[in-house]
């Protein structure tokens, strides 16, 4: 079944029966072509399958398409782009000239979510639709949280999209574009279904789905084996996903599915269980003898193909932080650098990163400094899972959650705690609390040292300014109101100061999730992002600024020139029906509907 791009692989019930496991698995994650049969509608002709043995291998292969554990898809959809915007990493090069900057719009590099959907939709729909057919409802289900996962990336990435013509397999243009409220909503409610019904296969469980779900499994990093763990894990996974899509539109004025708002939906489903403090992440395992066959997908972009080096926010909040992850995964510059006004660094002299925007000339790697600027230690980050949701997030979720009033099952200190114990946990690093200890409320404290340098270019640096957010030692304890300037809330603004505590601390333990750290920076303006290069915006479209820093990737076509009208006719137009900034159209700075203007949090 060809799906919309002509670089989609599509799997054929008689293709999985004639080739083997590992073949057609490296074919799944190469994009390769295939020829198949199409009713003269358009419509899929097989959009069903005939034995629960296809379901099973199919099931395998869709938990590695969603956050990508092919190494190209995922860099198409996180790093050349979304891992700059949260701060964590950039490119330190311009790729033959097609990325001047970060901010620069290129089309086959904005593709990237679309691809992975593209991608996934043959293989979760058939699975979907075929769960009473073969008795495999369970199996059905966990393909539709798989699905409503990468609809969400595309929400949160570029705004409309063509939900039901994905879900129906449509196969021939136009697509329609759905306005984003009414995508969400239906994301709510297929995953609240997907709760209830692994819900009753925990009541009514047979051996014969047991073994099945006990052979698909590969999000619980293979650290539980039976299927009654199995089920409480995804079912654990889909709750907290209804949790992160409920505070995603908690800005929007009175949302609601079916009359329930987006408190009572994360508040519903944090009392069917989210994910607790001990829980595996949900993800995939990497290393030879895992799904993802390789090193962390990002390990590879940073240290093999010296596409992404570390970005100055993360850098400069992890020193504020002395947050222990900076010396354990980023290492010091790996060759001696000299500056534009030939000053010398010898080579493993410091750490040094990127501001986002930072200009990249069109000249040969080897001759490209920013390629010698810090990426990880030698397999610090290598055998990293690849992380659909962590734990540390629903814990982080749940302090937000309370700090609004919302009823999580403890306090927004609690959870806050939590989160930061969790990270520690899953990371090993010890210390916390020193950690949590690093500086009281009401510390002045200031160091030269959080200011940033660009070791090549002078002109990128960071002059001191005693008010500016990134100069002040960050208070990572929960506290009393902090007097530090860093951060512009006063006391009677109690709740936004929290919140801004909460989310800094979720973007550290975030990383690399880029893309939900980047809807946290829309919605909440969290954390405060240090400013891009002056001119930064000149290479991006025009409707950016430091003031209205970047909202969405526009519409990509993929190298497909029919896409753009369908974008046109209704994803433009459903984008602009919802937004609630000033920009309006097809551009970056375009807010996405549940992104809203706004001057407070609460």
């Amino acid at each position: 079944m060809k799906l919309i791009s002509n670089k989609i692989l599509s799997i054929t019930c008689s293709l999985l029966l004639l080739c083997g496991v590992s073949s057609c698995y490296d074919t799944v994650l190469e994009y390769e072509d295939t020829t198949v049969i199409n009713s003269s509608d358009g419509s899929v002709s097989s959009d069903t399958l005939s034995t629960s043995q296809e379901a099973e291998f199919m099931l395998r292969t869709v938990q590695t398409q969603v956050v990508s554990a092919a190494v190209h898809l995922y860099q198409m959809q996180y790093t050349l782009h979304i891992i700059d915007y949260a701060g964590y990493m950039s490119i330190p090069h311009s790729f033959d000239g097609n990325m001047y900057s970060s901010f620069m719009f290129y089309d086959s590099y904005a593709f990237g979510q679309t691809e992975a959907l593209e991608k996934l939709a043959p293989n979760a729909i058939p699975i979907i639709n075929s769960g009473k057919k073969l008795g495999i409802e369970p199996l059905s289900v966990l393909a539709s949280v798989l699905f409503s996962y990468s609809i969400y990336q595309n929400l949160v990435t570029y705004g409309p999209v063509p939900y039901s013509d994905f879900r129906a397999l449509k196969e021939q243009r136009p697509l329609t574009y759905e306005k984003q409220s009414d995508v969400f909503k239906t994301l709510f409610i297929e995953l609240q279904k997907a709760d209830s019904t692994l819900e009753a296969y925990q009541r009514n469980p047979t051996a014969e789905l047991d073994k099945k779900i006990e052979g698909v499994n590969y999000i619980s990093e293979d650290k539980i084996t039976s299927a009654t763990d199995i089920v409480k894990h995804w079912r654990k996974f889909t709750n907290s996903m209804i949790l992160r899509l409920a505070m995603t539109v908690v800005n929007v004025p009175d949302f609601n599915v079916n009359g329930k708002t987006a408190q009572t939906l994360a508040e519903e489903a944090v009392a069917r269980g989210v994910l607790q403090p001990g829980d595996p992440q949900v993800g995939l395992r990497s290393g030879t003898d895992g799904p993802v066959k390789a090193h962390h997908p990002l390990y590879l972009i940073a240290n093999s193909w010296v596409d992404a080096r570390l970005n100055a926010t993360l850098h400069n909040i992890m020193k504020r932080t002395n947050h222990p992850a900076l010396t354990a995964w980023f290492a010091p510059n790996n060759g001696r650098l000299v500056s534009k006004f030939n000053k010398v660094h010898n080579s493993g002299e410091k750490i040094m990163s990127m501001r986002s925007g930072t200009y990249l000339s069109n000249s040969s790697l080897a001759s490209n400094n920013y390629i010698l600027f810090s990426k990880f230690v030698d397999l610090a980050f290598a055998a990293k899972p690849v992380t659909l949701f962590k734990v540390e997030e629903a814990l982080f979720l749940q302090a937000e959650g309370a700090l609004r009033g919302w009823s999580m099952g403890g306090t927004a200190q609690s959870f806050y705690e939590a989160g930061i114990q969790e990270s520690f946990n899953k990371n090993d690093f010890s210390g916390y609390s020193d950690y949590m200890a690093w500086r009281g409320a009401g510390d002045n404290t200031v160091s030269g040292d959080f200011l940033y340098e660009d070791p090549y270019d002078p002109d990128n640096d960071l002059t001191s300014d005693e008010t500016a957010d990134y100069y002040f030692m960050l208070n990572n304890g929960w506290g009393g109101i902090d007097t530090n300037p860093y951060t512009s809330v006063t006391p009677d603004k109690e709740k936004e100061f929290y919140l801004e505590k909460i989310i800094t601390q979720k973007w550290l333990a975030l990383f690399p999730m880029s893309l939900v750290a980047w809807t946290d920076i829309r919605r909440t303006g969290y954390p405060k992002l240090l400013p891009a290069v002056y001119g930064a915006y000149g290479e991006a479209d025009g409707s950016i600024s430091d003031e209205l820093t970047i909202r969405r990737i526009p519409f990509a076509t993929g190298g497909v020139d029919e896409a753009k009208s369908d974008f046109t006719s209704t994803g433009v137009p459903n984008l602009d029906a919802e937004t609630t900034g000033s920009v309006r159209g097809d551009m970056q700075g375009t807010r996405l509907w549940w992104d809203v203007e706004k001057t407070s949090n609460f």
